[in-house]
């Protein structure tokens, strides 16, 4: 999570708490007691690259809350086929949002969601955290 944090902070800064490190908060801890959160680990070869966090919104409609794919491994496929096989595991409808500066992150989601869709995703551009593009589609039919 720490890596992910100091990618993101290339977009939008946070301080470093005393010990160096950036604030986690309560949000991530929600993930291991909260019924509608899920974490993953994305490994490639047994190898831990990356994770991800999934969040039912409401019943039916999910959110990929966050996503990271360590530097060295992008471009390899392991994020794609990821994002995949979650969007598999979890079916209804799914809202992928990126900050608005993060253009890799909004390419990276638009490919992989256009490719998963056949194109069939809508795109509108939430105010709400993180600010910027998101990505709404259903994969309650075969895609």
């Amino acid at each position: 999570m720490q890596l992910y944090l100091y990618d993101l902070s290339e977009y939008e800064d946070g301080p470093l708490g005393e010990r160096g490190l950036f604030d986690l908060g309560a949000y991530f801890d929600l993930y291991w007691s909260e019924v509608e959160r899920h974490p993953f680990l994305i490994l490639l070869s047994d190898e831990l690259v990356g994770f991800a966090l999934i969040r039912a919104v409401v019943a039916g409609t999910f959110s990929m809350s966050e996503f990271f794919v360590r530097r060295g491994c992008r471009r390899s496929g392991v994020g794609a086929t990821a994002a995949t096989q979650l969007f598999d595991k979890f079916r209804g409808t799914w809202k992928v949002a990126e900050l608005e500066r993060n253009v890799p992150a909004q390419k990276f989601w638009r490919r992989v969601i256009g490719t998963y869709t056949n194109g069939r995703f809508s795109e509108e551009w939430s105010e709400k955290e993180p600010k910027g593009p998101m990505q709404i589609f259903s994969n309650l039919v075969a895609t």
